[in-house]
């Protein structure tokens, strides 16, 4: 065990004996400077007005022994915290009163192992003993860089050696005896530190809880990639259906990151829990955030939030599959909104775009995996537009031909809506879908109809033309 008290930012407590004798006291200076006063009423009320929540926690235990504690919680006031002492201390005894931090402030709590840091929102700590997968696990200055993006500079990972596990807390408030927004509940040495390697994959439940979208560019800009310069703004509702919403925290100021791309112009981009190709809308120009997303899904049963995303003056833009042999590149002069709606075919790139985005891709690829990326070149090089992981085996994109009977005709200028009820109707038929016109085998109706696995062909005497 290691003294953190002293160098790190820890809850705020009073610990007292068998005989309400005051031994030790860590709060904010503002209420009270060390053993200010021994009077253990005094003491708790203090600790009652330095907690955010007015709650507190009360942990009795024997010396010398590790297990057993007994914890009482959610206390509401000094006269409460003093009557069960009364009843659970037990001779020679100490106690541990603690201020009560919210599991659902809208913050989140984690673990740094060496360099790997796992977090999630919404639990203690201890979720990494509890919970079978599904939160993020990333390299430490990776993950400090992104929980910083919404949290502040508060954020202090990096200043752990690696041969330690830390046990941490960040809220969206000041808490703790320094007043910062980190705490820091345990550390103690690893054994073999350097076992511990992250394995980056989403989606997970902290991505769900913010969006797809933006989770995947905050993360793309963590790792050093380049991502236009953006703020996800957080839907200030989540709902997990459509009766029942709950409020949450939102950063006052957005979530920023990302280069300057040198234009003056930004692009709203609506982002649910999970990918829906071309589902939610996209526009150019800039609204207010909040009213927006609250337009599109008032109570975020399925929009998380949305990105106020600076334009790249495009020259080409497209996409790519990614940590293939090879990666296919397609894509369109000018911006790309035609092509991934499927109302263009890819056109032949020039050979400065190929390579630009072959060198982005095979980046994405190391550090992904097999991956799908929307890019935009502005003459000089590629950016990252979006980013996601592809699970699973990526199926071919053009089905062998069938009978006529067995297709559904669908010509993308009817929108992606109406792709969808007929890849329904596909489904329920167990026919295939042919397309009117020729489309990207990287565009959203090729990816739905890939997700979907439902066979398609291009229209007789049409074809995809690949860059």
């Amino acid at each position: 065990m290691i003294d953190i008290s002293s160098s790190c930012n820890i809850a705020q407590f009073v610990s007292f004996d068998e005989f309400s004798e005051v031994r030790f006291v860590k709060l904010a200076s503002r209420h009270i400077e060390g053993r200010a006063s021994d009077d253990l009423s005094q003491v708790l009320a203090a600790l009652f007005r330095a907690s955010n929540s007015n709650l507190i926690n009360l942990r009795f235990f024997h010396p010398g022994t590790s297990t057993g504690a007994v914890i009482v919680r959610d206390i509401e006031s000094v006269d409460e915290a003093l009557q069960i002492s009364k009843g659970k201390m037990v001779s020679g005894g100490y106690a541990i009163a603690s201020e009560v931090l919210k599991l659902g402030d809208g913050g989140v709590s984690g673990v740094l192992a060496g360099s790997t840091v796992e977090f999630l929102m919404g639990v203690t700590p201890r979720f990494v003993d509890q919970v079978d997968g599904g939160f993020p696990q990333l390299p430490s200055a990776v993950g400090e860089r992104l929980l910083r993006s919404m949290y502040g500079d508060h954020v202090e990972l990096s200043k752990f050696e690696p041969g330690l596990r830390v046990e941490f807390s960040i809220h969206p408030y000041d808490v703790g005896h320094m007043g910062r927004r980190m705490i820091v509940w345990d550390v103690y040495r690893l054994a073999n530190p350097s076992r511990l390697k992250p394995i980056i994959s989403w989606p997970n439940l902290f991505s769900e809880w913010i969006g797809d979208k933006l989770y995947g560019q905050l993360l793309a800009s963590s790792l050093g990639l380049r991502v236009p310069k953006s703020i996800g703004w957080l839907h200030p509702f989540v709902a997990a259906d459509s009766t029942n919403a709950i409020e949450r925290w939102t950063p006052p100021e957005g979530i920023t990151f990302g280069e300057n791309t040198g234009t003056s112009e930004f692009w709203m981009r609506s982002c649910p829990s999970l990918r829906r190709p071309g589902l939610y809308p996209t526009i150019r120009g800039r609204a207010d955030p909040t009213n927006w997303m609250l337009g599109i899904d008032p109570l975020g049963t399925e929009i998380r939030s949305c990105l106020e995303q600076q334009h790249v003056d495009a020259k080409f833009s497209g996409a790519a599959f990614c940590g293939e042999q090879s990666p296919l590149i397609e894509g369109i002069a000018g911006t790309g909104e035609q092509y991934m709606l499927g109302l263009c075919a890819p056109e032949t790139l020039p050979i400065t775009v190929q390579r630009s985005v072959a060198c982005l891709a095979e980046e994405v690829s190391s550090m992904f995996g097999r991956s799908r990326l929307e890019w935009v070149f502005d003459g000089d090089r590629a950016w990252v537009v979006q980013i996601n992981q592809i699970i699973g085996e990526r199926r071919e994109a053009i089905s062998p031909e069938v009978p006529n009977e067995e297709y559904i005709d669908y010509d993308p200028i009817a929108g992606l809506a109406e792709l969808q009820e007929v890849i329904n109707y596909a489904k329920i038929r167990g026919c295939g879908v042919r397309l009117a016109r020729a489309v990207g085998l990287t565009s959203h109706v090729c990816e739905l109809l890939n997700n979907a696995e439902v066979p398609y062909v291009v229209r007789r005497g049409l074809k995809p033309q690949i860059g």
